[in-house]
């Protein structure tokens, strides 16, 4: 799809405002924004759809996208409406090379099936995080690489799957790496992982970092999950 020509009729594409604004209230009721303080970032936001309804509740959102036409689209909007918070910047999105200052919050939506290096980019968005900071992704289906660095002793990761329409995730690791379930332990290394089955979704872990970017414990679960 050529974005830099669709980008001037998206925003009257119902299917994509329905979805962003299912999101976006979906995010308002779990997390507990903070307008003074929160700081937040959205990769490949498009003509900004999602941050446009989050705007309320971040101090900033930077939002970065690779095309031009997108970019454009979201510009005018922000000067139209004279929105002082909602930051665009034009990024080449094959290389994700993000200089972000640290943030509160990472989100992409219906984004990351366009990028080549998804590991890369992850560990750019773990790396970009204040403590304690989440990152949210909207898709489909989402496979996740355990992060190998920036993640201490004490970090809290967290997978939710908010839609009930949802196709489950896959959590892997890296070498090294390994994740305590309960009873059970994955299996050491690039060969384990925990897997959300439910067909219905709603599906999600919580998992602490007990050895700073190698071991980690299940704190709770919901839904069924399976060990490899």
């Amino acid at each position: 799809m050529d974005f830099d020509t669709v980008a001037k009729d998206w925003d009257v594409n119902p299917k994509m405002i329905e979805r962003a604004n299912i999101l976006a209230n979906q995010l308002k009721e779990y997390f507990n924004f903070d307008n003074n303080t929160m700081t937040a970032f959205e990769f490949g936001s498009g003509t900004g759809l999602l941050s446009y309804h989050l705007r309320d509740s971040f101090k900033s959102i930077t939002l970065a996208d690779s095309s031009e036409g997108m970019v454009n689209v979201l510009k005018a909007k922000i000067a139209n409406e004279n929105i002082t918070n909602l930051h665009p910047v034009l990024i080449d999105m094959p290389k994700n090379n993000l200089s972000i200052d640290k943030i509160d919050f990472v989100f992409t939506f219906m984004a990351l099936h366009h990028v080549i290096e998804i590991d890369k980019l992850l560990k750019n968005f773990n790396s970009m995080l204040n403590d304690n900071g989440y990152i949210c992704i909207g898709s489909a289906q989402v496979t996740l690489k355990l992060p190998t660095s920036a993640c201490l002793r004490g970090s809290i990761i967290e997978v939710v799957t908010y839609n009930a329409n949802a196709f489950g995730w896959t959590i892997t690791q890296s070498v090294g790496q390994k994740i305590q379930y309960g009873d059970v332990a994955t299996t050491s290394g690039a060969g384990g992982s925990l897997t959300s089955i439910s067909v219905l979704g709603g599906d999600s872990v919580k998992l602490l970092c007990t050895d700073d970017n190698t071991n980690f414990v299940a704190l709770s679960s919901i839904g069924d999950i399976t060990v490899t």
